[in-house]
C-alpha cells in the first residue's frame, strides 16, 4: 500500500465493508472508495496467485462484477474454482436482511496439480435484491 504512513493498517469491520464500501460502489459513489480497494476480475483465467501476490499474509480487498450464467454465477478461476462454504445474513438496525456474506474456497480442479500456493479462501459481501448484473458487485 505505497503512499500511506508507516505502520498503516486498513482493517475494516463487516459493517464498514457492507454499509459503507459497497453501497457506494453500487451507488456509483466511486470517490468514497479509497485507491486500494480496486475493482479486480478474480473469475477470470488466472488463479488468485497470479492475481495477487502469492507470498502475501495480508488481506486483500477488492470489487469485483459477478458474470452470470444464466441464473447462477460464474465461480471459475484459472485452474480452479471457489467453492460456497457457509452464508450468513446480515441484517440492518431494524433486523431487516439487507445482504449476505458468504465464505468460498478456492479449489483446484480434478487433475491439476496439488495447490502448492497455501489456501485461499473469500468473503464475498453481496447486496439483497441485486438481479442487475451491471450492479452485481461484491
Amino acid at each position: 500500500m505505497n503512499g500511506y504512513p508507516i505502520g498503516f493498517r486498513f482493517r475494516p469491520s463487516e459493517d464498514d465493508l457492507f454499509f459503507h464500501y459497497l453501497t457506494k460502489k453500487v451507488e456509483g459513489e466511486s470517490e468514497a472508495i479509497p485507491p486500494f480497494m480496486p475493482e479486480v476480475d478474480i473469475y477470470c483465467d488466472e488463479d488468485p496467485w497470479e492475481i495477487f501476490d502469492a507470498n502475501s499474509r495480508e488481506s486483500f480487498y477488492i470489487f469485483t462484477r459477478l458474470k452470470m450464467i444464466k441464473s447462477r454465477v460464474k465461480r471459475t478461476a484459472g485452474s480452479g474454482t471457489w467453492s460456497n462454504g457457509n452464508k450468513r445474513e446480515i441484517m440492518d438496525g431494524q433486523g431487516k436482511v439487507v445482504g449476505y456474506n458468504k465464505l468460498f474456497t478456492f479449489k483446484l480442479s480434478a487433475g491439476n496439480e496439488k495447490m502448492e500456493n497455501g489456501r485461499w479462501t473469500m468473503h464475498e459481501y453481496s447486496m439483497n435484491g441485486q438481479e442487475n448484473p451491471l450492479s452485481n458487485y461484491s
